[in-house]
């Protein structure tokens, strides 16, 4: 799960309609938050009382992070999906640790496409 530390990133680099989630460190802290909706004043005001350290992305529903968990891993995606996949990932919302090689690109999955992305290994 992202996790967004800054306050004012909330409105200045997530979308409105991307589904986040108070944290404390990486982790949701609040029983059942894989069924709710937090609004960005619920979310701000866990972080203003220090109840949360962070806002997580909820993944799925079209929002797909994809991993990059070292130098290897863009190495292997050339060899899975051709040199311009690398295009279509450089272009694309990411982040990361800072590490090496390390990073998740963030994409919207059409609804029609949705079934494909089941049971990959």
């Amino acid at each position: 799960m992202p996790i967004i530390q800054n306050p004012d990133l909330l409105s200045q680099v997530c979308p409105a309609n991307w589904p986040l989630v108070p944290v404390s460190g990486k982790r949701p802290y609040q029983k059942g938050w894989l069924d709710r909706n937090y609004d960005r004043s619920e979310i701000l005001a866990a972080l203003e009382s220090g109840k949360a350290t962070g806002a997580g992305l909820k993944l799925g529903s079209g929002l797909l992070a994809v991993d990059f968990d070292g130098p290897s891993a863009t190495k292997k995606l050339v060899e899975l999906a051709g040199s311009n996949s690398l295009k279509i990932f450089s272009e694309t919302t990411s982040w990361t640790s800072g590490r090496a090689g390390r990073k998740q690109c963030l994409f919207l999955v059409p609804e029609a496409s949705w079934s494909r992305l089941r049971n990959l290994p």
